[in-house]
């Protein structure tokens, strides 16, 4: 392979690598007599491949956890399970070893089809994976909701049996945990926000739900609400729990709580005192960010399916709008559309493109994509705009998946580096924080 071949490959989209590694999977498995452990197939097909042997060896840069990954490893195991789920390979030992099955054997790779034969087929897992996904996190809303009434009901703050501890009470009134609030000396950034996801859980929570639910670990919530209540206690002096010069549960100065019921994550449930919660309802948090990181997102309205005016009406109403379908030829396993949907958070940040021409910089402002008013399978986001591109032109030099020229609806930024260095410095005059 020349080094023009590996620079086009370096530019396919997601699909398009994912479909490359088929026939080279099954080529090394049948060289190899049709069984190989997974690291000694990876190796294989590098060793026949310069092309994937050049990308396997490229890390990039995940823009919500800041750690390197391998994109190949990605695509290899994508491309592994359709592989599986059309009948062409097993995977046994764990899945340690992969095996080619008699209807591997037989396969002519002169004449397979992989889009008909592979992909295509395999769509019908992905579609039940996505259901089965979609189907436990309604549960799991439907658990956090029914962990919400374990304590107490908000409508009421009826108050049942199991809480703990029953016997101690802080002692501080809604209207000084107010006062407190707006020190920020006490309440600091990271207390707001601890504050902020359990209002978003209805109040109450183990600290692995916030930690699943929002990011950082479990630990990090455990230590923010110790060290806060530490200051709450030096500020109103307050009695502690316990009192009898053991070792002072500062949580119980925050929160009453429970033992979690047997399909919550967590061993304990935290429910923030009737008092504070009280006094969060009357404090302004807009401000405060829910997740712990914000992605960006390359974004471009479909110019095929909405004309001019009607993107111009969507804008001015600081509305960003995609179809469910957008992004990917409809053979194909993933929609960028379906991101737009499903992976897209609450201060998340994006910037606009149209046609190779960077429009706007944005952040979205809700969690949940709307149904918009067009219908069936669109869907719209809205956002507060931070700032509109100082360049005109088309930015055509970028070798991302996510640059404005790249033909994509909704993309995540991987390499926060370049995108500073070659969107949001030159574009918005914005460096990231």
């Amino acid at each position: 392979m020349t080094e023009d071949n590996f620079i086009k490959y370096d530019t396919f989209n997601s699909e398009e690598q994912v479909s490359y590694l088929i026939k080279p999977i099954i080529k090394a498995l049948k060289d190899a007599g049709g069984s190989l452990d997974r690291t000694a197939l990876k190796s294989r097909i590098r060793e026949n491949d310069k092309v994937i042997d050049e990308f396997a060896d490229k890390l990039y840069v995940s823009s919500r956890s800041g750690n390197d990954y391998s994109k190949f490893e990605f695509k290899f195991n994508f491309a592994i399970k359709e592989l599986s789920y059309v009948g062409i390979l097993n995977c046994e030992n764990k899945k340690k070893t992969i095996v080619l099955t008699d209807k591997g054997q037989n396969i002519s790779l002169d004449n397979f089809d992989v889009s008909q034969e592979v992909r295509v087929k395999a769509r019908a897992y992905w579609d039940s994976k996505a259901q089965k996904n979609k189907e436990k996190k309604e549960k799991k809303s439907e658990s956090i909701l029914k962990a919400s009434r374990i304590l107490y009901d908000r409508e009421t703050f009826k108050v049942n049996e199991d809480y703990f501890p029953k016997d101690y009470n802080p002692g501080i009134s809604s209207d000084t945990w107010l006062n407190l609030l707006n020190d920020k000396d006490i309440f600091n950034t990271k207390s707001l926000q601890v504050m902020k996801r359990m209002l978003a859980l209805e109040g109450q929570a183990t600290c692995t739900e916030l930690a699943e639910t929002f990011g950082e670990d479990y630990h990090f919530y455990i230590s923010v609400c110790s060290n806060l209540a530490r200051r709450v206690s030096q500020a109103t002096n307050c009695p502690l729990y316990p009192s009898n010069g053991q070792k002072t549960q500062w949580w119980t100065i925050l929160f009453i709580g429970t033992d979690s019921y047997d399909e919550q994550a967590g061993s304990f449930t935290w429910c923030l005192r009737e008092e504070l919660h009280a006094a969060l309802d009357k404090f302004d948090l807009s401000n405060i960010n829910l997740y712990s990181k914000q992605a960006i997102w390359k974004i471009e309205m479909d110019h095929n399916r909405l004309d001019q005016a009607e993107i111009q009406k969507y804008l001015s109403e600081n509305k960003i709008v995609l179809h469910k379908f957008s992004g990917v030829n409809p053979k194909n396993r993933t929609y960028q559309g379906e991101y737009f949907i499903n992976s897209i958070k609450k201060d998340d940040f994006f910037f606009l493109c149209s046609k190779g021409k960077v429009l706007l910089f944005g952040q979205f402002t809700a969690d949940d994509a709307k149904t918009n008013d067009k219908g069936g399978d669109w869907y719209e986001r809205e956002f507060t705009l931070i700032n509109k591109s100082l360049i005109q032109e088309p930015i055509l030099d970028l070798d991302t998946k996510w640059y404005p020229a790249e033909n994509s609806s909704c993309i995540e930024v991987e390499d926060l580096v370049q995108f500073e260095d070659k969107i949001l410095k030159p574009c918005f005059c914005i460096k990231l924080d």
